[in-house]
């Protein structure tokens, strides 16, 4: 196993293998099919509700929203867009500092999953 230490001494060919091997690996994940997505919990191995603190952090704490698991990674895209608008409908987002009308680009997007 790699610590973060180590990157900075691994140069030229060394470097280019490992950044290879990790590629490799990244595709094989992306073509594996997964019976759900969410968390990985050692209780029994199970999958739970997502606990990336992205959907938990600061005022997103009180969205109400899909957490998971989800049977497939679509359904985790179209709760993660639901949970955005929701968010932004609660005011948890403040859109003054955004790109203008996010919630119509968002929308089409949910619509077409």
């Amino acid at each position: 196993m790699l610590r973060a230490s180590s990157w900075g001494h691994i140069q030229g060919d060394d470097a280019m293998a490992a950044l290879t091997s990790l590629h490799k690996m990244e595709v094989a994940l992306l073509h594996e099919l997964f019976s759900q997505h969410g968390s990985l919990f050692f209780v029994d191995d199970r999958i739970g509700p997502t606990v990336d603190r992205e959907w938990w952090r600061h005022d997103y704490a009180r969205v109400e929203a899909d957490f998971g698991p989800w049977p497939n990674m679509p359904a985790m895209m179209k709760s993660a867009v639901e949970f955005q608008l929701r968010a932004l409908d609660s005011g948890a987002v403040d859109l003054t500092s955004s790109l203008s009308d996010p919630p119509d680009q968002t929308s089409l997007y949910l619509a077409g999953c």
